[in-house]
């Protein structure tokens, strides 16, 4: 089975509290919005992290309320099974994770993809610095995961 190897992500931040992820895979792009309920890219940095270091499984989780999108990362070696799943309801007790909707699935190689989130990881400090980044959003920007990433190369 041949992986898709292009890979391109780009992290825009909105308004405060939001932002959007934009990630192509080929010809294929995905935009996924994300909200300051939870943490959509140390969840994102450490899924990275967790295939960087074997891990066989993983997902991050873009909130945004009361939805969202989980990316699950599967079937993990050179290449990883990838599923964008999109969900009406991600913070009730009685639905979360019903009705999943999927968006997209293929296989990805594994280390193109580690550079595309590395060199979106520049693309952001670049554009925004950690107190421009912190200001925007709402925290701290992932610094400690992205740290993760380049230690284990």
């Amino acid at each position: 089975m041949v992986s898709d190897t292009r890979q391109k992500m780009i992290w825009k931040l909105r308004g405060h509290g939001s932002a959007s992820f934009h990630w192509s895979v080929n010809e294929n792009e995905f935009e996924i919005q994300a909200s300051y309920v939870s943490d959509a890219l140390l969840h994102f940095f450490n899924a990275a992290g967790d295939l960087q270091i074997g891990s066989k499984a993983t997902f991050a989780v873009f909130t945004k309320e009361p939805g969202g999108t989980i990316i699950l990362f599967s079937d993990a070696s050179a290449d990883v099974y990838a599923q964008i799943v999109s969900y009406d309801d991600l913070s009730s007790q009685h639905r979360i994770w019903s009705g999943g909707k999927r968006v997209w699935a293929g296989r990805i190689d594994k280390s193109a993809f580690l550079i595309a989130v590395e060199e979106m990881a520049v693309e952001i400090l670049d554009t925004y610095g950690l107190e421009g980044y912190r200001e925007r959003w709402g925290g701290d920007f992932p610094t400690q995961e992205l740290e993760r990433l380049r230690y284990n190369k």
